[in-house]
C-alpha cells in the first residue's frame, strides 16, 4: 500500500511491496511499450537485438536479456528501468515511487538517455547487418501508398474518412516514410512440443511506416496489418507491431515523419490520428506510435509544438501528453496540449482526434479547440 509516513523518499522495501503485481502498468507508464512486456522472446527495449529479451513478470517485473552474446542481464522491474533509460538505482526507485503515488508532490521521472548503451561490435559483428538486411528486404517488397496495388489501404483509409487523394496531397514525400505491403506474413509465438516458436498465422496487406530518431536516423519499421478487403485492421492479436530496433538506436524521442515541419508541428499517438489532424487543421503532425512514446518525443528545435493527446479512461493519453507538455514548458518551448472534449462513449476505452474527425469533421476541431486545451502556441 502507499506509504503514509509523509517521507519524500520511501524505503526500498516499501516501494517493492507497493509495486508487487503492478509492474506491467508501472513499466508502461515509465516509457517501456507494452509490446516488450509479454512472456516471449524478442528485441530488448534497452539494447535492441532480435531475440534476446524476455519479460516473465512473476509479480516483480522479472526479465532476462542476453545482451547479444555478451554478459547476460536479468533482474526485477527496477533493474529493467535502469537498463532501458540509463537511470541510477536511486533515480529509478524514486520514479517508481512517484508513479505509485508514494511521494509528496508530482515530480516526473528523470530524463531517459537519448539512446541505449552500445553493444560492442566485437561481441556480435553480424547484428547491424542482420537487422539492416531484414528491414531492407521488407522495404523493397513494398510499393508507394499511391500505387494501385495499395487499394486495400485506400479502402481502409476511406473507412476512417481519410480519402487517399487528400492524404497524398498532405504528404508530398510520402513514398519515403509510408509504404504498402500486399502480403505481409503475420507471426505469433505458439507452443509446439512444449517449446515456444514463431509461426506464420497468415498473410495480410499492411501499412509500413519508417520510425525515425530525433536526429533523423532510421530506428525501426512500424506495420499495421489490415483485413484483406481493407474494411478494417486485421483480426489478429496485435494488428500494430514494431520490428526490431536498429543497433545503437532507441525508440525514445522518435516519431514517424509524415510531412516536413514548417511554422508549427503537431504530434500524436497513431498514424490515422495524425492524418485526421492534418486534414482538419493543415498542420504537419508526426505520430509517435504509442502514448508513452508520445511522452518521450523529442521535437525539432525551431518550431512551436501542438500535442494532440487522447482522452482515455485509464488516463494514459492525458498522462503522457502532460509529461511532454511539462518537459517542453521547462525548456521554454512554445507548446499547446489538445485533448478531445469527450465524453467517452459507453463501451469505448478512449476518444482520439481520429474519432473526432470521423464524427464531426473540421467542426469538431473548432469546437473542441477551446474546450480542452493547455498553453498557447505562437
Amino acid at each position: 500500500m502507499p506509504c503514509k509516513t509523509g517521507r519524500r523518499h520511501p524505503s526500498l522495501s516499501d516501494i517493492k511491496d507497493a509495486a508487487r503485481g503492478q509492474w506491467p502498468d508501472i513499466l508502461m507508464r515509465l516509457g517501456i511499450p507494452a509490446e516488450y512486456l509479454r512472456n516471449r522472446h524478442g528485441p530488448c527495449p534497452g539494447c535492441g537485438g532480435t531475440d534476446r529479451f524476455r519479460f516473465d513478470d512473476r509479480e516483480e517485473g522479472r526479465f532476462f536479456c542476453s545482451q547479444g552474446g555478451g554478459d547476460a542481464l536479468s533482474g526485477d522491474g527496477l533493474t529493467l528501468l535502469g537498463h532501458v533509460h540509463g537511470w541510477t538505482f536511486s533515480q529509478t526507485a524514486n520514479a517508481v515511487a512517484d508513479t505509485l503515488g508514494m511521494t509528496e508532490g508530482n515530480s516526473s521521472a528523470p530524463p531517459a538517455r537519448s539512446r541505449p548503451r552500445p553493444v560492442s561490435a566485437t561481441k556480435s559483428p553480424e547484428r547491424t547487418q542482420d537487422v539492416q538486411a531484414k528491414l531492407h528486404a521488407l522495404w523493397v517488397e513494398t510499393v508507394p501508398i499511391s500505387h494501385h496495388d495499395a487499394q486495400p489501404l485506400h479502402d481502409y483509409l476511406s473507412s476512417r474518412m481519410l480519402p487517399i487523394d487528400d492524404v497524398l496531397a498532405m504528404m508530398p514525400e510520402h513514398h519515403s516514410t509510408l509504404r504498402f505491403h500486399p502480403n505481409l506474413p503475420y507471426f505469433e509465438e505458439v507452443m509446439e512440443g512444449g517449446k515456444p516458436r514463431m509461426k506464420v498465422l497468415d498473410e495480410f496487406p499492411a501499412l509500413i511506416a519508417l520510425v525515425t530518431s530525433h536526429d533523423g536516423r532510421p530506428v525501426t519499421v512500424h506495420r499495421t496489418y489490415l483485413r484483406k478487403d481493407g474494411s478494417g485492421k486485421a483480426d489478429v492479436p496485435s494488428p500494430r507491431k514494431l520490428y526490431p530496433l536498429m543497433p545503437g538506436t532507441a525508440l525514445s524521442g522518435s516519431a514517424i515523419r509524415l510531412s516536413p515541419a514548417v511554422k508549427r508541428l503537431g504530434t500524436a499517438e497513431g498514424i490515422e490520428t495524425a492524418m485526421s489532424v492534418m486534414l482538419a487543421t493543415g498542420m504537419p503532425v508526426w505520430p509517435c506510435v504509442s502514448a508513452n512514446m508520445l511522452g518521450k518525443f523529442i521535437p525539432p528545435s525551431n518550431v512551436p509544438i501542438v500535442i494532440w493527446a487522447e482522452l482515455d479512461r485509464a488516463g494514459a493519453g492525458q498522462h503522457w501528453g502532460e509529461i511532454l507538455y511539462r518537459r517542453l514548458k521547462k525548456l521554454e518551448r512554445p507548446v499547446r496540449l489538445m485533448i478531445p472534449a469527450g465524453p467517452i462513449p459507453d463501451g469505448k476505452k478512449s476518444v482520439d482526434w481520429a474519432d473526432v474527425w470521423v464524427e464531426h469533421g473540421r467542426e469538431g476541431f473548432t469546437e473542441s479547440w477551446w474546450r480542452r486545451l493547455i498553453g498557447r502556441v505562437a
